[in-house]
């Protein structure tokens, strides 16, 4: 009888492919872990809606529940967000906008994210060629997502809606779940978010779970760490949010 405690979940998918369905078992295990509403949001994807089409559709969706909270039986004052990769992506962005808007989330869910499209890591080196996201992989992602022209283009690449990890700032931020995947091109990009998160004041857990791959997360009947994952970021929204 009381409202809960709200999750608003975006997706992975390089910005082009999945769906609700692709991910509705990472929400159900979420929402039970966590005992929050989840909210799975639908955004417009590339190449037919390249971007910044996800970023509006990720902060329309943020604005929906907090003026419809009621309806679904969710506390507008305890809302996180979350998301896998593109959709850790759009999270983290949403976190941003938030807390400049005077509205900060209560909690983030920053799942092997991508939060840079301006820096060489050294994980993109050692597993450029690992699946299932190797380097060429990765590229058709991005130029669909921008667009072909604009992919490369640095200026768009450095803005805080595409590269959350070149903000200018980083206090007052909602405190962070960071998970990454030791055989990730994305490790260490999602590493150094945690660690500019830390610096600045911001509570952050980080955690990479080694000899996993990217997208793990949606594989928990073959790859038993997936659960043991599921279940951190789900106590981290029970105590954050609660």
């Amino acid at each position: 009888g009381e409202p809960m405690p709200v999750l608003v979940y975006f997706h992975g998918g390089g910005f082009v492919i999945g769906d609700l369905n692709t991910h509705d078992s990472i929400c159900r295990m979420l929402t039970h872990y966590g005992n929050v509403v989840c909210v799975s949001v639908d955004y417009r994807l590339a190449p037919e809606h390249i971007y910044p089409a996800a970023v509006e559709d990720s902060l329309a969706a943020w604005d929906w529940v907090r003026t419809h909270a009621d309806e679904i039986g969710a506390d507008p004052s305890r809302i996180a967000a979350g998301g896998d990769s593109a959709g850790g992506n759009l999270a983290a962005i949403l976190g941003q906008h938030a807390r400049d808007k005077g509205a900060n989330l209560a909690a983030q869910l920053l799942l092997y994210p991508v939060v840079d499209f301006t820096t060489q890591y050294n994980s993109y080196v050692e597993h450029a060629q690992t699946p299932p996201i190797s380097r060429p992989v990765l590229d058709w992602f991005w130029a669909c997502y921008f667009g072909d022209k604009n992919w490369q283009n640095a200026e768009i690449l450095k803005h805080p809606w595409v590269s959350p990890i070149l903000t200018e700032d980083f206090t007052n931020l909602a405190p962070a779940f960071v998970l990454t995947a030791g055989l990730d091109p994305l490790r260490d990009e999602g590493a150094a978010y945690a660690e500019k998160l830390s610096q600045a004041g911001v509570e952050t857990i980080y955690q990479c779970v080694l000899g996993t791959v990217h997208g793990f997360l949606r594989s928990g009947k073959l790859i038993p760490a997936t659960h043991d994952a599921l279940i951190a970021a789900g106590n981290f929204l029970r105590v954050r949010m609660h």
